[in-house]
């Protein structure tokens, strides 16, 4: 009888030291851990400080009362794949930018472990471990917005805006909205890069990208498309609604895109092409840029600093 008495309060002694040992370890481990009871509401059972930390919350009772309303800011389609989990008593995991309850955002790694449990209908036991992704996310953005952006001009490359005139044509004919493109073309830049050098050309183009942003709306979209030409995309707009920005930036260029070096000036002018959709004619991103740089050669043709509106059916006119 001893000898099961000395067993068993070895197994106890060895629980315990378990126990306290994990204890340990749930509370000093830098990962955001929160255990807990998953029902029609969240139940916390637990929570370690690193959680307390990265939900910003002030003890374990404020964590407790507010984690809940956290987890259901969790997309709907991710609910949906974390219950898919629970019924085939998987693990769930994904990236997930959760409000604190300090009213901020940060982005985790969640993974959430369904424990072994009789009763499948009931409450399920669960522990959720958050890894702090936050800065790695921030750099992240951070580079691909690098990625994307023109470093002489500081407006979108070529390629992102490609992807955006893909993106809002796309968009323009699932909604049935009006979208115009408009390619903007420095008149005789060889001739401002042969008079003032590559950095007074450089100057030029800075100066235009900057001009562009002050004449056109916050909504418009404006990207280098290549050498000395600058695409704009104004959604939800007709052709003939764009020609008041466009004619703003024609008279701000007159007046004020001039440059000069060793008493040589150069006064920056543009021909402009003007397309819009939906046209005949015109189905994909690609119509869309080709009809606007045909109503651009039609401006050249015309000497430039004017603008041309594509349409299919009728002849361009100039404005001026």
């Amino acid at each position: 009888m001893s000898k099961i008495n000395r067993r068993h309060n070895f197994a106890t002694a060895f629980v315990k030291a378990s126990k306290d040992r994990f204890k340990v370890l749930f509370d000093v481990v830098p990962v955001a851990l929160v255990e807990g009871l998953w029902g029609r509401n969240f139940e916390v059972l637990n929570t370690n400080p690193a959680a307390l930390t990265l939900f910003a919350a002030k003890d374990k009772q404020h964590f407790s009362e507010k984690f809940y309303g956290s987890m259901m800011k969790i997309p709907h389609k991710m609910l949906l794949e974390l219950l898919s989990a629970r019924v085939k008593g998987d693990f769930f995991e994904a990236e997930l930018r959760l409000p604190t309850l300090n009213h901020k955002f940060v982005h985790v790694f969640m993974r959430l472990v369904y424990m072994p449990a009789k009763d499948a209908v009931g409450p399920q036991h669960v522990v959720i471990a958050f890894h702090d992704i936050t800065v790695h996310k921030q750099k992240e953005n951070f580079f691909k917005k690098l990625s994307q952006i023109d470093g002489l001009t500081k407006v979108l490359n070529h390629r992102a805006i490609a992807q955006r005139l893909d993106e809002e044509i796309a968009r323009a004919r699932r909604y049935e909205l009006d979208l115009t493109c408009v390619m903007f073309d420095l008149d005789n830049f060889k001739k401002t890069n042969d008079t003032l050098g590559h950095v007074g050309g450089d100057r030029c183009l800075q100066a235009t990208s900057q001009a562009l942003k002050l004449c056109l709306r916050k909504t418009d979209i404006i990207g280098r498309y290549g050498g000395d030409e600058f695409l704009v995309i104004l959604p939800e707009t007709k052709p003939e609604q764009a020609t008041i920005p466009i004619n703003r930036f024609l008279h701000h260029a007159r007046s004020h895109l001039h440059f000069s070096r060793k008493e040589k000036t150069i006064k920056a002018s543009f021909s402009i092409g003007v397309s819009g959709f939906p046209t005949n004619g015109i189905e994909t991103a690609r119509d869309l840029v080709k009809a606007a740089d045909q109503a651009l050669y039609e401006s050249k043709t015309c000497g430039g600093d004017c603008f041309h509106i594509y349409h299919q059916l009728v002849s361009p006119l100039a404005h001026r």
